[in-house]
């Protein structure tokens, strides 16, 4: 965060919740980065981002965290930092042996632009951060902007509308933009629905006998206590990362973090939100309890 008014609170909420601060660094000269929410009556948001003191994370800074990077079962970035930096660090975790590095998802939100600019957070293209990352996610308007398939009634930010034979509903078009995706150099792409649920599709690998074509699709169960779906993305992420963590198969932990997400969404506010599904995930019917027992 910043040294301004704003970056003070989050810190201190986090260390009150227990969340590990040693990496949270406060960025001098600049402001922290906020999100403007707004939020209609049926719980919908429209989110205004100004990323401040986000920004200013730099290379050398994952460097400094290189032990925790390379010692984490799983290394989850967003897209509020400089592309360089999450590219860094996704670099230093798959350094380590495969089998025992970190899993790392990227979920690309905001969607990426790409353009010159990469001290604005411009990307210069998606291959090398898609081909870095193990797992990518995103929803279906990030889906749509980086594939340019439209997902949702042929309406989204994409501009190629679903191959014909694919049909018309939200699971092909899905589906299709994940292949798209794919194509552009993921492994693997999870792509949350909204109400609908998520997706998950993996493979072909070098040799489609042994990793064939999989897409895997949870649905969600209908919600009729939605308050504010703000912030539902991230109880998500984080949700699948601490059940992966703990050794939870990603169609299984795809699943269960879907149910953290609709716990949020009965909730108002991000933060606060969250306190609900610390709750369900230490209720959660694994025998492990995610938060009270961390991996060793």
């Amino acid at each position: 965060g910043g040294d301004d008014s704003i970056g003070g609170p989050p810190r201190r909420n986090f260390e009150s919740l227990g969340v590990d601060t040693t990496h949270l660094a406060s960025k001098t000269g600049v402001a922290s980065g906020v999100a403007q929410i707004m939020v209609g009556g049926a719980g919908e948001n429209v989110i205004v981002v100004v990323p401040g003191a986000n920004l200013q994370l730099s290379e050398a800074d994952v460097a400094a965290a290189n032990e925790t990077i390379q010692g984490c079962k799983v290394l989850l970035l967003q897209n509020e930092i400089l592309p360089a930096v999450s590219l860094a660090a996704m670099r230093l975790a798959r350094a380590g042996p495969e089998g025992s590095r970190p899993i790392i998802i990227l979920n690309a939100a905001p969607a990426p632009k790409i353009g010159a600019h990469a001290d604005r957070g411009e990307w210069e293209g998606f291959r090398e951060h898609l081909e870095a990352c193990d797992i990518l996610c995103v929803n279906e308007s990030e889906a749509e902007a980086m594939s340019g398939i439209n997902i949702v009634d042929g309406s989204g930010i994409g501009s190629r509308p679903a191959e014909t034979g694919l049909g018309d509903g939200l699971i092909n078009a899905a589906t299709e933009a994940g292949k798209e995706l794919q194509k552009m150099g993921a492994k693997k792409v999870l792509i949350t629905l909204g109400e609908a649920g998520a997706m998950l599709l993996s493979g072909p690998g070098p040799d489609p006998a042994v990793e064939p074509f999989m897409m895997i699709w949870s649905p969600a169960k209908s919600c009729s206590e939605v308050q504010d779906t703000s912030g539902a993305g991230d109880a998500f992420l984080g949700a699948l990362a601490a059940f992966v963590a703990h050794g939870v198969k990603l169609g299984a932990a795809m699943g269960k973090a879907i149910e953290m997400a609709t716990e949020s969404v009965k909730h108002k506010g991000t933060q606060a939100s969250f306190r609900a599904v610390a709750a369900a995930l230490s209720d959660s019917e694994f025998p492990e309890n995610v938060l009270q027992q961390p991996p060793a």
